[in-house]
């Protein structure tokens, strides 16, 4: 089956930028693979399957063949599915984190027959439920604000430390304003570092206001799901729509919107990815399961 004729079979981008660059096309699916993914392919007519690596056909010249799938529906990725060796031969191997938490040695199934790849794909592929929504974006989302608490954290020592290198050289303690003022009429680049401290310092304290407000349950993560909300506070998680969210949270989830990813803003929360928010107090929170 010559897969450029199938309408729900296309190209990762970063795969059709190889084959233009190396002057290649991929036509077929790896003979591994094939039995399984043409039978999906049939079953599954609104799934999308993204070919994200490829090797080399060898029979044709200028010709690859696709070894690893991604699925998706409606834009969620369910799983992949992929060419992988084990005990001494190729076999199909297919993954996702339910698969994922059913095995104790490996993340994928692994088999040789295509009928069983098939039944487990069937079986294991859908999209997630508001558990596992939930779920994901919870650790999502607490991933990033350790990671960007350590982060400010950090940058705050490291500047703090190069301060302390210059004061050390010249001062200690009550000295220090007179230190001040003898790096203003020497060294004038300190006092960047001096402005750039305080901006790290000030960065620190609104991550640590917002951590301190998710884990004592004074704040939710707010996932988007469609045109509902998925509300998560402490151990309580329930699902609103739009017109149900109150004026504080609405207004905080507007501003959120307009900054960056993992970017806090103080007494109003913090953005986790466009499909997560973290709102702190003031949200009236009555639909909790």
């Amino acid at each position: 089956m010559d897969i450029r004729n199938v309408n729900n079979v296309v190209l990762h981008n970063k795969v059709q930028v190889r084959a233009d660059a190396n002057g290649y096309k991929v036509t077929l699916v790896d003979k591994v693979l094939s039995k399984v993914i043409e039978k999906l392919i049939r079953a599954k007519p609104l799934w999308k399957f993204v070919i994200t690596e490829t090797q080399d056909g060898g029979l044709i010249e200028n010709e690859h063949r696709a070894t690893n799938f991604e699925v998706f529906e409606d834009g969620q990725c369910l799983g992949k599915i992929y060419k992988t060796y084990n005990r001494g031969d190729y076999r199909i191997a297919v993954e996702n984190h339910r698969i994922a938490e059913t095995r104790t040695r490996r993340a994928a199934y692994s088999t040789s027959n295509p009928d069983k790849a098939v039944t487990e794909v069937k079986k294991m592929f859908y999209k997630m439920n508001l558990s596992e929504v939930t779920k994901k974006q919870t650790e999502t989302a607490e991933r990033m604000v350790r990671d960007v608490a350590w982060d400010k954290k950090r940058s705050v020592q490291n500047l703090e430390g190069e301060i302390g290198v210059h004061a050390k050289k010249w001062a200690l303690g009550d000295g220090y304003s007179m230190f001040l003022q003898h790096i203003n009429e020497r060294d004038r680049r300190i006092l960047e570092v001096i402005d750039k401290k305080e901006a790290a310092f000030s960065e620190m304290l609104t991550v640590d206001e917002v951590q301190q407000a998710y884990e004592n349950d004074k704040a939710s993560l707010v996932i988007v799901d469609g045109n509902n909300f998925i509300i998560k506070r402490g151990d309580k998680v329930g699902s609103v729509s739009a017109n149900d969210l109150s004026d504080d949270m609405k207004s905080k989830i507007g501003m959120l919107k307009l900054v960056q990813d993992q970017q806090f803003v103080s007494t109003v929360g913090a953005r986790v990815s466009m499909e997560s928010y973290i709102v702190v107090d003031g949200v009236n929170y009555d639909n909790g399961n």
